[in-house]
């Protein structure tokens, strides 16, 4: 690879700080590792070089590119935040591996301080912070933490490590919390040879509480520090490029850029549906265009803000047989309760009488039906004798018992739509809508998922079969996510496809309420968003297809306009 001007400034900057803006496809990673061979070239020891980044799996790739650079062996040190810290704090406080609490056991020890705390709710953090030191364990939060406790009272371990390197290399800048920047400043500041390499406009782990103002920040503290700008994008079309830049300029908090493309246009293809369904179905018609053109499958992926949002394209890939993969467990729509109380009225309808099954849906809506009403049989004859001398609840169970025959009798879309308003389980869903702090769009559009998905099944058995083979089939995609994605479209959140590339992207469900999010309450909130869709349409090597929907009047979202494609 030959390096651009900008790639080979920062190459080989060797003294003082250095803060490398580096946009999508600016070949960021080859600059990392190319400096860190420049540095050993120079005579710099490779043991006094850390290289750090935020995940295990970039921290090897990272290893591995660099291993591949020369055939000579270097001890350069390789690791995330969590991994040299933790290792700090073995050496320097005799913690162990084992001294490490997740799932289960944190869950014991965070149980035993709601115990200690009682009434005192305030109280519990304090008590879990306690009990954490009693036994002289820590959780995966607490690393960084403690790290900086140490430094800060014990300054001779803080000066040791200081020597321990002498150049320091950051990966992914815009992805640091606060935390994370004082422990690298700290670290470095005996040789302030510290080389931040992000990219303020892809920041969008603010929930996990990075902080994007952190890069902008840092000219402010290393006033000396050089900034280069690496201005060639060498993944995405030209035509992208441009409605990408035209979409993020729209940001006020970021580094003003223009970066260069050096590829031909592509295809920016954005389409309206009236339904999710229809959308779904567009989608899979310009997936199978794209194969039979020749496009293997893994050269395509499907990107969505919520999983929820992906429900139908998943529904339509099970059922055409298409295979795709998930970078992320997908909670499985088929699981959700308003699909199992459908399936157990309509298992009742065919005589599968379960305890549990009526149960389930006893007071679904409210029936004001006690469950010992079942305890002695869930069949018809068993419920009515236990309301023998309650006319009231009598003539309840009666009714229930009508509707489920009745049920049985009919199509599963009319059951369905019987069930929704004739029995009244909207009205039930309305309830536990407010209970749960859930807007009710959320429940209705799952019904209305269903009843797209038994459009073409003529009985109540035969949506039940359906609904098992979905069911499972979603089930083992999600326990086989990272077993072989080789001939599989990718499935991912707009989030979990940051730092991947694929020929042809599709972007789905781009409404205003979905992204951006309807939970937007700050211009802050609003730049998240925008820098979220900005990292979806720069995943593209070639074409980029974006669909939305007006159902319910729906507007589409406001960044399309933006892109001024």
């Amino acid at each position: 690879m030959n390096l651009n001007a900008a790639q080979r400034q920062a190459v080989l900057h060797k003294e003082g700080a250095c803060l490398v803006i580096a946009g999508p496809g600016s070949g960021k990673t080859a600059v990392l590792t190319r400096r860190v061979r420049e540095l050993i070239n120079s005579g710099v020891p490779a043991d006094q070089i850390l290289v750090i980044t935020f995940t295990k799996a970039a921290a090897i790739e990272m290893k591995e590119r660099f291993e591949g650079l020369s055939e000579e062996k270097a001890p350069v040190t390789f690791g995330t935040f969590h991994s040299l810290f933790w290792g700090i704090l073995q050496k320097e406080l005799g913690y162990k591996n084992c001294d490490i609490i997740m799932g289960a056991e944190k869950e014991r020890v965070y149980r035993e301080a709601v115990y200690l705390a009682g009434e005192m709710e305030e109280e519990i953090p304090k008590k879990y912070e306690f009990l954490k030191d009693k036994y002289h364990v820590i959780d995966f939060d607490d690393m960084l933490i403690k790290a900086d406790k140490l430094f800060e009272e014990r300054p001779a371990i803080l000066e040791k490590w200081q020597s321990r390197f002498s150049y320091f290399l950051v990966d992914e800048m815009q992805d640091m919390n606060d935390l994370q920047f004082k422990l690298i400043s700290m670290l470095s500041a005996k040789t302030n040879n510290l080389f931040c390499v992000g990219d303020d406009d892809q920041s969008i782990y603010g929930f996990r509480g990075a902080n994007p103002r952190i890069m902008q920040d840092f000219m402010t503290i290393y006033p000396k520090a050089e900034k280069i700008i690496l201005d060639y994008n060498y993944r995405n079309p030209g035509n992208i490029v441009l409605a990408a830049g035209n979409l993020i300029n729209v940001n006020k908090n970021r580094f003003e850029k223009e970066i260069k493309s050096t590829a031909e246009d592509g295809v920016i293809d954005v389409f309206e549906k009236s339904t999710p369904e229809e959308e779904a179905d567009e989608v899979i018609v310009k997936i199978s265009k794209l194969k039979a053109d020749g496009c293997a499958y893994d050269n395509i992926a499907v990107l969505y803000r919520n999983h929820s949002d992906a429900r139908y394209v998943v529904d339509k890939l099970v059922n055409r047989g298409i295979p795709f993969y998930l970078k992320e467990k997908m909670p499985n729509i088929y699981s959700h309760f308003i699909i199992s109380d459908i399936e157990a009225y309509f298992q009742l309808a065919l005589g599968n009488v379960t305890k549990a099954r009526m149960l389930s849906i006893l007071n679904r809506p409210d029936r004001f039906l006690h469950r010992q009403s079942v305890e002695r049989g869930a069949d018809k004859a068993s419920m009515l004798e236990f309301y023998r001398i309650n006319p009231a609840c009598y003539k309840m169970v009666e009714a229930l018992w009508a509707d489920i025959a009745l049920i049985s009798k009919m199509s599963p879309v009319a059951a369905i739509n019987y069930i929704r308003k004739a029995m009244g389980y909207e009205s039930f869903l309305e309830t536990e809508a407010v209970k749960k702090q859930v807007e009710m769009a959320e429940y209705n559009d799952v019904l209305d998922f269903l009843i797209e998905v038994f459009r073409d099944c003529r009985t109540i058995r035969q949506a039940i079969d359906k609904l098992n083979i979905q069911r499972l089939k979603i089930d083992y995609e999600n326990k086989n996510k990272n077993v072989d994605k080789a001939g599989k479209i990718g499935l991912y959140t707009l989030h979990s496809s940051k730092g991947l590339e694929f020929e042809n992207v599709f972007i789905i469900s781009a409404n205003d309420g979905i992204i951006p999010s309807n939970k937007v309450e700050s211009r802050d909130d609003m730049e998240g968003e925008r820098r979220l869709f900005y990292v979806g349409i720069t995943r593209t090597k070639k074409n980029l297809f974006i669909s939305y929907t007006n159902k319910k009047n729906r507007d589409k979202s406001r960044f399309l306009d933006e892109m001024k494609y």
